[in-house]
C-alpha cells in the first residue's frame, strides 16, 4: 500500500507540471460533460453519446476507480487518464514485474499493451526502463517480428535499492532505452542473463515499463518479493490523430474534422491533426472553437514598437505607425522611413551648415567692422595729429575765459551734415576746393569747405589762423565756426550766409549789370581815399588788393589771410 502511495505522489507531481503547460482554450462539445474530476475533456474526446467524435475517443468517468488508479477518467481499453490536452494524453499503464524463486528459477513474464490505431506512444516523449540485477529487459511488437529494443541491468549485492533518480537511471541496477517510433502495441519481457554473481539469490525481483521522458524519483527495493503487481500505473504519454488519412484526402471528405480558423497538419503518415491558425486559440475541432486572440491587450503578445499603436484585427494585429515610420509587411513592427529621415537629415544638415555659415559670416563681418573702425579711428587720429589737432586743443585750453571757443567737428558729424558729401549739397567749386551746404544736429545751417590740398609745412600757421578767425565776429565777414581735422585735408565749417554771392550783388540774378560802363569809369577815376584814412592803412589795403588780383591761385591770399589782415587793420585803426 505504501508503494502505491509513493507512486501516486510521483504521478501527482508530474500531473501538476503537465497541468501548468495546458492551454485554457481546451473545451468540450457544447452540452456535454466538460470535466471528470479535475481533468478537462477536449473534443473530439467525450463522455456519453454524441459527445465524442467516434469510439476511439469515447471515455468513461468512474469516481470509484480513482482510489485504485489515481484517476476517475479512463479509455475503453482500461488505460486510466491522468491528464489530457489537444496534443497529448497522459495515461497510467502497468509495469512488467518478474521475480525468481529460491532455487534460482525465474519465470519469463510478458506484458502486452494494445492501442487503437489512431493512438500511439510518441518515442520522443517516452522511454523504456529496466530495473533489476542480472537481467535483460526488452520491448517488442506483439508478434516480435517488426521491432525489438532493450537494455541490460547489473548490480552487486551491496545495492538492494535501485531505480530512477533525477530523470535518468542511477547507473546501478537500472538501464533505459528509446522506444520505436509511434508504436500502437508492444510486449514487455524480462530475462535473467545468469551471471556468475547469482545476484538473484538476494535480489530476486526486477521491473520493466514504458514511461514519459521526465519520469523520475522512482526507487524500489528489488530484494522485496512482494513487488508482484504492486506497480500497476506508470505515467506515459499518448498522441493521437483525428482520422487515418492525409490532409489532402481529408479536405475532400465530408467528415473533415477541422473547424473554422484552423488548419490541417499531417502527423507522421498516420493521419492528421487540427490546429488553430496563428492569431487564434481554442479547440480547432469545434465549429466556433478557434477564437481570435486580442494581442493588443497584452504587450507581450504584440511587437508594436517605436511609438506604434496596436489595433487588433481577426487573426492578427496592426501597428499603426507614427509619422516618419511605415508598417513592415513581414513583421508586426514599424520601420523608419529612411528616405524621409534621410531627407530630414539632409535638410537639418543643410540648415545647420547654412546657420553655421551665417553665424561665422556675421562674426567675420563683426570682426571686420571692428577692425575697420579701429583702423579708421587710427587713421583719423593720425590725420588729427598731423593737421595740428593737438596744437589747436592746446590753444583752446589756454584761451581766456569768455573767448569764443573753436569747435572741433568729427568725421561722423561732417558726413551726416553733408549726407556723406553728396553732390546735391555742393554750393560751389573753385581752385582752392569745394563748398558743401550742411546742417548740424542742432539745426544750424553751415557751409563746409573741403580744400583740395594743404601744405604740411604750414600746419602751425593754419591752426593759428583758424583759432584767430573763430574769434572774429564782424557783420561783413563770414563767421568761422570750427573745423574737422580728422580728414587728410582739414575741413572748415562756416556759418551759412544766404545773402548770395558778390557776382549776384553786382550783376543781379539775371547777371545783367546795373551800372553802365561810363558810370564805372567815373567811379574808378574819381574815387579818392587819401583823406579817408592814414597812409599806412591805405598801403596795407592796396597791397592786399594787389595780392588778390594775382592770376595764380597759389599767389592769392586765402579768405583766412584776408580776414586776418583786415582784422589787424581794424585794430590799428581803433
Amino acid at each position: 500500500m505504501k508503494q502505491k502511495q509513493a507512486m501516486c505522489l510521483v504521478i501527482s507531481s508530474i500531473f501538476l507540471s503537465f497541468e501548468q503547460q495546458e492551454t485554457h482554450a481546451s473545451m468540450a462539445k457544447p452540452g456535454c460533460q466538460e470535466k471528470c474530476g479535475n481533468i478537462t475533456i477536449p473534443y473530439p474526446f467525450g463522455i456519453g453519446g454524441g459527445c465524442y467524435l467516434d469510439s476511439t475517443f469515447e471515455l468513461g468517468c468512474n469516481y470509484v476507480a480513482e482510489e485504485e488508479y489515481g484517476s476517475p477518467l479512463f479509455f475503453s481499453n482500461g488505460f486510466s487518464i491522468l491528464n489530457m490536452s489537444l496534443e497529448y494524453v497522459r495515461v497510467g499503464i502497468g509495469a512488467e514485474i518478474s521475480c525468481y524463486d529460491e532455487s534460482g528459477t525465474g519465470s519469463v513474464q510478458v506484458a502486452s499493451f494494445l492501442l487503437d490505431q489512431r493512438l500511439s506512444f510518441p518515442y520522443a516523449q517516452n522511454k523504456f526502463v529496466g530495473i533489476g540485477c542480472d537481467i535483460f529487459a526488452y520491448i517488442s511488437d506483439n508478434g516480435g517480428n517488426n521491432y525489438t529494443s532493450g537494455c541490460t541491468a547489473l548490480c552487486d549485492e551491496s545495492s538492494p535499492v535501485v531505480g530512477l533518480s533525477g530523470g535518468t537511471c542511477s547507473g546501478v541496477g537500472c538501464c533505459e532505452s528509446t522506444i520505436p517510433a509511434d508504436i500502437t502495441d508492444f510486449d514487455l519481457q524480462i530475462h535473467s542473463i545468469n551471471t556468475v554473481n547469482k545476484s538473484w539469490t538476494t535480489k530476486p525481483c526486477s521491473i520493466a515499463f514504458v514511461a514519459e521522458k521526465n519520469f523520475s524519483g522512482f526507487m524500489i527495493n528489488i530484494s522485496d518479493t512482494s513487488l508482484d503487481r504492486s506497480y500497476d500505473s506508470v505515467p506515459a504519454l499518448l498522441t493521437w490523430v483525428v482520422h487515418n488519412t492525409s490532409c489532402e484526402d481529408a479536405y475532400k471528405n465530408e467528415n473533415y474534422a477541422c473547424g473554422p480558423n484552423s488548419t490541417c497538419i499531417d502527423y507522421n503518415g498516420k493521419g492528421y491533426q487540427c490546429q488553430c491558425l496563428h492569431g487564434y486559440q481554442g479547440n480547432p475541432y469545434l465549429p466556433t472553437g478557434c477564437q481570435d486572440i486580442d494581442e493588443c491587450r497584452d504587450p507581450v503578445n504584440n511587437l508594436c514598437q517605436n511609438g506604434a499603436t496596436c489595433v487588433n484585427v481577426p487573426g492578427y494585429y496592426l501597428c499603426i505607425c507614427p509619422p516618419g515610420y511605415h508598417d513592415d509587411r513581414h513583421e508586426p513592427r514599424c520601420i523608419r522611413e529612411h528616405w524621409r529621415w534621410q531627407l530630414a537629415e539632409h535638410i537639418l544638415l543643410g540648415v545647420g551648415i547654412a546657420a553655421g555659415a551665417i553665424i561665422v559670416s556675421a562674426f567675420a563681418i563683426w570682426l571686420y567692422r571692428i577692425f575697420e573702425k579701429r583702423k579708421k579711428d587710427e587713421i583719423k587720429q593720425k590725420y588729427f595729429r598731423r593737421n595740428g589737432g593737438l596744437l589747436l586743443q592746446r590753444e583752446i585750453s589756454c584761451s581766456k575765459v569768455g573767448v569764443i571757443q573753436t569747435k572741433l567737428f568729427s568725421t561722423e558729424e561732417m558726413e551726416k551734415a553733408t549726407e556723406n558729401f553728396s553732390s546735391s549739397r555742393v554750393l560751389g567749386k573753385g581752385g582752392q576746393g569745394t563748398v558743401y551746404k550742411g546742417m548740424l544736429p542742432d539745426g544750424i545751417i553751415v557751409a563746409v569747405k573741403k580744400a583740395n590740398i594743404i601744405d604740411n609745412d604750414q600746419v602751425v600757421r593754419f591752426i593759428n589762423e583758424v583759432f584767430i578767425l573763430t574769434q572774429i565776429n564782424h557783420r561783413n565777414i563770414v563767421k568761422l565756426l570750427g573745423c574737422c581735422l580728422e580728414y587728410e585735408v582739414p575741413l572748415l565749417v562756416y556759418e551759412y550766409v544766404s545773402n548770395g554771392t558778390l557776382a549776384l550783388h553786382l550783376h543781379g540774378e539775371g547777371h545783367a549789370s546795373t551800372l553802365s560802363w561810363d558810370t564805372r569809369l567815373v567811379i574808378a577815376a574819381e574815387t579818392v581815399v587819401l583823406k579817408g584814412g592814414q597812409k599806412e592803412e591805405i598801403c596795407v589795403v592796396a597791397k592786399l588788393a594787389k595780392r588778390c588780383l594775382k592770376l595764380k591761385a597759389k599767389k592769392r591770399p586765402s579768405m583766412k589771410e584776408v580776414a586776418a589782415d583786415l582784422d589787424r587793420l581794424r585794430r590799428i585803426h581803433e
